[in-house]
């Protein structure tokens, strides 16, 4: 039968509800990202900006955080099971059932606590299968060849992951940074996502390429992506590209995705986050306008059925812990204002119910 694997065990897609595809619980990307700014990026952090690096996040470091001034490692660790529950419950009493948990090994993957988590929330958790940005690679994946990658995530999406009997339901955000489109590392965590989806039909996504920092320009990586999951045979139609919101200023890019077949995810509406530290001067996310801006346009040219929408909550400061807007902030803020602004109850539902459940059905 059609099924939606959670960490608890299969569910029938008509009890998936409000869904947000694109989320971290339980996640440590601090390493991660200290690694690429020493080794990546042309811009070397000062005293200044690391001067709060060790430290545990207060509301000084907060704020200096928000204005792009700092690096603080313990904002980038989100591994407190019980403040996770009680952040996703604010999700839970807005009307919100499931969620997508991106993490992946070597950001702090944790099965058997996310089932936990999912018993004392209520909530579906989907926890996914793939390997992150190449700074984040355990040392195993460069010894192994595309066919290999390719095994081990097919073997987490049908037995388990790690030795445990918690499925993976999802391809997650295998994710790409530089030199644009890919690391040669991530291209080949890519063909073997690709080939697993093919193999298994399950629902995947990908974290885009988002800036040279070389060159000091965003830049637009999908068309890339999809012509390699062209080669490898991947469902394009069960694949939804993570972070499209990163380039909601350019539509006509967008509507592209679309017509290939595509789903966009909208995903880190609430980071309204400048970057000057470790990219460049204006280097800045969407605003949460801008963001509605452009899902209000794509539904009025009838889209809806291919797009979604999340938060992408991966520090402690978008925790509402922590003076955020947390995994509630969908529900409590954006939905209302694209009903305002014209964004039909039919679209909506679409956007929050229809089009996750098609992609994570297998």
């Amino acid at each position: 039968m059609a099924k939606i694997e959670t960490v608890c065990g299969p569910i029938r897609p008509k009890g998936l509800g409000i869904t947000l595809p694109h989320e971290h619980i339980l996640v440590d990307i601090a390493e991660v990202w200290m690694k690429r700014l020493r080794e990546e990026y042309s811009k070397p952090l000062d005293d200044s900006q690391m001067r709060y690096l060790d430290e545990p996040v207060t509301m000084e470091i907060l704020g200096k955080l928000r204005r792009g001034e700092i690096v603080c490692k313990d904002d980038m660790r989100l591994n407190n099971a019980q403040l996770a529950a009680d952040e996703l419950m604010e999700f839970k009493r807005g009307g919100g059932k499931s969620i997508v948990e991106q993490s992946m090994p070597g950001i702090g993957r944790d099965p058997l606590t996310l089932r936990q988590i999912s018993i004392e929330t209520g909530l579906h958790i989907i926890a996914v299968t793939g390997f992150y940005i190449w700074a984040s690679h355990p040392s195993y994946v460069k010894k192994m060849n595309v066919e290999q990658l390719s095994e081990i995530m097919k073997k987490e999406i049908e037995e388990g992951i790690g030795g445990t009997d918690v499925k993976a339901g999802a391809i997650g955000e295998c994710a790409c940074t530089e030199p644009v489109p890919w690391h040669p590392e991530e291209r080949k965590v890519l063909q073997a996502a690709f080939r697993a989806q093919r193999q298994t039909g399950v629902g995947f996504t990908l974290h885009p390429s988002a800036y040279d920092t070389k060159q000091r320009v965003a830049v637009k990586t999908a068309e890339k992506y999809l012509d390699l999951m062209e080669t490898e045979g991947a469902d394009r139609t069960k694949f939804y590209l993570s972070h499209s919101d990163y380039t909601c200023f350019d539509l006509d890019y967008h509507r592209r995705l679309l017509e290939s077949g595509i789903t966009l995810s909208y995903d880190t509406f609430g980071m309204d986050v400048y970057y000057d530290y470790f990219q460049y001067v204006g280097a800045r996310s969407p605003t949460d306008c801008e963001r509605v801006k452009g899902i209000v346009e794509l539904c009025k040219q009838g889209y809806d059925k291919q797009l979604m929408l999340s938060q992408d909550v991966c520090c402690k400061q978008f925790l509402k812990r922590y003076g955020g807007y947390g995994y509630s902030h969908i529900l409590e803020h954006i939905v209302p204002t694209l009903r305002a602004e014209g964004v039909t109850e039919r679209q909506i539902h679409n956007m929050l119910i229809d089009n996750p459940t098609r992609i994570l059905t297998f």
